[in-house]
């Protein structure tokens, strides 16, 4: 079965590769446009075809699709300075491959989208991911389509990554407000496993939203990534008058709750060890193997849209997921 990934040499795709050759995948084709992410693709995986190509440009990546059985579409623009690179790389270049996956009779296809697309944010990033998620429900091609939230995992560059590097260089951490913000992070081999669950078992027209088990206020996010890499950098709360009256006073049992997950399960400190993994060509997939190789028994809830929940409701299990209640929703079991 061949499958064939786009934007496979980011944060998903490196670990998806990983993963697929663990499960015993063996004829993928790795498509993006950054070259050095792509050749350290390569020597992690083996006997993967990777092609160099910039998917917002007609060209030969276009006769890649032939004969594949799956398409997971990982191309996004997540940063920029301006629209320009977000409209190219999320609308203009989308455009290209549903195109190239119409032509070439593709059986299915793995839609991923951004949990963003149910915010109410202005931005170029939201904008964008909203319009190419519309633009693929339009074009009728057999798939779903996969919301991920905030992810975190090796190979994370500009999340969780990107807060290390930051608390590593400043002289302190400002955290806005009481910084008890709730959030539950999606271990990226999690969300890895559920495109592995569609592959499997195809379902068709269904769009679900993601988001991890463990529930974590920011505030303590920021202080595992402190403990976990060894820092001194102080936390400093930064506080406007306006404040108290945006954020409103604190719930009276809420310090009950903080209290249990002031030390994140040991589940959410693996992955932000393997986060805090530096990579690099030689000494860093040596590090990161030994990393992977002990696993991480991370959880995932996956919940069906409301407009596509009669699909989620006659979603069979697996030894990976397991439906859980009338509304579909199913739960990690590893």
């Amino acid at each position: 079965m061949k499958i064939l990934i786009t934007g496979a040499a980011g944060l998903v795709g490196q670990n998806l590769v990983l993963l697929m050759r663990e499960q015993g995948y063996t004829n993928l084709v790795a498509i993006d446009k950054q070259s050095a992410n792509l050749k350290l693709l390569g020597e992690l995986n083996p006997g993967v075809r990777v092609v160099d190509a910039d998917l917002a440009a007609p060209g030969a990546w276009e006769a890649e699709f032939t004969g594949a059985d799956t398409v997971v579409v990982l191309h996004a623009q997540i940063t920029g300075k301006t629209s320009d690179p977000f409209v190219r790389n999320n609308i203009e270049a989308s455009k290209l491959v549903y195109e190239a996956i119409r032509k070439a009779g593709v059986p299915y296809t793995v839609q991923i989208s951004s949990s963003v697309v149910n915010s109410v944010a202005d931005d170029d990033y939201t904008n964008t991911k909203k319009a190419q998620e519309k633009l693929f429900l339009a074009t009728g091609l057999p798939g779903c389509v996969l919301r991920p939230t905030l992810m975190y995992g090796w190979f994370d560059p500009k999340h969780f990554g990107w807060l290390a590097r930051f608390m590593e260089k400043a002289p302190v951490f400002p955290i806005p407000g009481h910084g008890r913000y709730m959030r539950q992070p999606l271990y990226n081999r999690d969300f890895c496993r559920a495109i592995l669950w569609c592959l499997e078992h195809r379902p068709v027209g269904a769009i679900y939203d993601l988001v991890g088990n463990e529930r974590i206020d920011y505030i303590d996010i920021i202080r595992e990534i402190k403990r976990v890499k060894g820092l001194s950098t102080p936390i400093v709360h930064r506080h406007h008058p306006r404040d108290q009256a945006r954020q409103g006073p604190e719930h009276p049992h809420r310090e009950a709750a903080l209290l249990v997950l002031r030390r994140p399960a040991a589940r959410l400190c693996a992955g932000l060890r393997q986060t805090s993994v530096h990579v690099e060509p030689a000494q860093g997939i040596d590090r990161g193997r030994r990393f992977l190789g002990r696993g991480h028994q991370g959880h995932l809830r996956l919940r069906p849209d409301a407009r596509a929940a009669r699909f989620g409701r006659n979603l069979p299990s697996s030894g990976v997921f397991q439906v859980r209640g009338r509304a579909g929703r199913l739960k990690c079991m590893h």
